[in-house]
């Protein structure tokens, strides 16, 4: 084994610097097991059923399945509608999805109705229909837009809605049908919040899979 090299003052320095990473990695491996742990609960498991029965029965009626998110939410609802909406074989149909707020119908409606707060709840009154359904993924509880386009999903539409959150009392909830919420530990801070996120993501996939094999029996 070769001697160990000696650390220099400006490299010893360098890493006294960095051991907030060396927290930040505990902190993140902490919320991995956080979140592993919430992920094999068998009320999640519950929850997930749920929400695949909803989402199940408005892609056997041919209906859409309207998403919408904030932060890093968004991005799951936009990568839950393109696994929906693509076709890895001849034997799926293309599941019925959009996101809200990613065309110009908001420009139309927004204005004069409550300005952004009403821009999603006004593109789904004015493009959905009864039969469709709502997942929606809130990285921020707190975000008005979501909780108008959340309820007049549930009040005004009819719609189940399968909500993704790490908030326990986010006042979205009480128009769920559905709520996956992987939250993080009581010692937990905004930096180690990726394993929760990962998570959300990875039920996400599961659903979208099961979705897809649905398609394939649909049309078979």
């Amino acid at each position: 084994m070769p001697p160990k090299q000696p650390t220099s003052p400006r490299l010893a320095k360098s890493l006294a610097k960095n051991l907030s990473v060396r927290e930040e990695i505990r902190s993140v491996i902490s919320s991995c097991e956080t979140a592993n742990s919430q992920l094999s609960d068998d009320t999640l498991m519950l929850e997930a059923e749920l929400a695949l029965e909803a989402l199940s029965r408005t892609v056997e009626a041919n209906g859409r399945i309207w998403l919408c998110g904030n932060g890093f939410g968004l991005a799951l609802a936009i990568d839950a509608a393109a696994k929906l909406v693509t076709t890895t074989s001849k034997f799926e149909c293309p599941t019925r999805a959009s996101v809200l707020g990613l065309n110009g119908v908001i420009a139309s409606t927004a204005y004069g109705r409550g300005g952004q707060d009403d821009a999603l709840g006004a593109e789904l009154i004015n493009n959905a229909r009864r039969g469709d359904s709502m997942w929606c993924f809130a990285a921020d509880s707190s975000s008005k837009t979501l909780l108008n386009a959340v309820s007049k999903a549930s009040k005004d539409m009819h719609m189940p809605v399968v909500l993704f959150s790490d908030y326990p009392g986010t006042p979205l909830i009480r128009f769920a049908y559905s709520k996956i919420r992987i939250q993080p530990g009581e010692d937990d801070r905004d930096r180690s919040g990726y394993c929760i996120q990962w998570a959300h993501a990875f039920m996400a996939n599961i659903l979208c899979n099961q979705l897809k094999r649905l398609s394939r029996r649909t049309r078979q």
